[in-house]
């Protein structure tokens, strides 16, 4: 959200005119919220945790585009080469959620938690639900409560923290370590916080 801070702004629009100040965003509330949706699937698709996936063996020779692949066979799907496929997602290194949002024709880019995000076929991912309102909720709630802002150095200048999103990891693809600010939105979000204990 630091990198994108027209995303935030967008986002916070989105949530001050459906959910207001005066409660936080609930599970019941997603159908209104299409930006925060798109927020969250272009998170997956932009940043995916298992860039590789998890090996899959065959259980029957099968063909591919003309390479045989004999029974027992280790697969490894290339889950960041697809998402990140430019004639499936333009501009694939851009962190751009209205994707997901229908066009003028009604099309939207494929969504990535159907594309393996989450897994593939039947192994895909059995947390695959919880995990994905567990991220919508944590992003719908910390930007209606705060502002996600770069931190200051010593002489009051904004820290990069571009570098953070180099794929980090061996296994797992993770952001690097950074340095950020949460400032309360208002008045009224201060008391969500000191409720949520953060």
């Amino acid at each position: 959200m630091i990198l994108y801070p027209e995303v935030v702004k967008k986002a916070q629009d989105e949530l001050d005119r459906v959910i207001g100040p005066n409660r936080l965003p609930e599970f019941n509330d997603r159908p209104s919220l299409p930006y925060i949706d798109a927020i969250a699937k272009e998170t997956y698709r932009w940043f995916p945790v298992i860039p590789t996936g998890i090996p899959h063996a065959t259980v029957e020779e099968d063909m591919y585009n003309g390479y045989r692949i004999p029974a027992g066979s280790t697969v490894i799907v290339n889950t960041w080469g697809i998402l990140h496929d430019p004639e499936l997602y333009p501009d694939p290194y851009v962190f751009r959620p209205e994707r997901f949002i229908a066009d003028g024709s009604g099309k939207t880019q494929p969504d990535p938690t159907l594309l393996g995000s989450f897994g593939y076929g039947r192994r895909i991912c059995p947390g695959k639900n919880l995990g994905d309102g567990t991220v919508w909720l944590a992003i719908a709630s910390l930007l209606s409560v705060f502002e996600i802002t770069n931190a200051l150095d010593d002489f009051g200048r904004k820290i990069d923290v571009a570098y953070a999103m180099e794929p980090g990891g061996v296994a797992l693809c993770q952001p690097q370590p950074f340095p950020c600010r949460f400032i309360p939105r208002s008045e009224e979000t201060t008391k969500f916080i000191k409720f949520l204990d953060i």
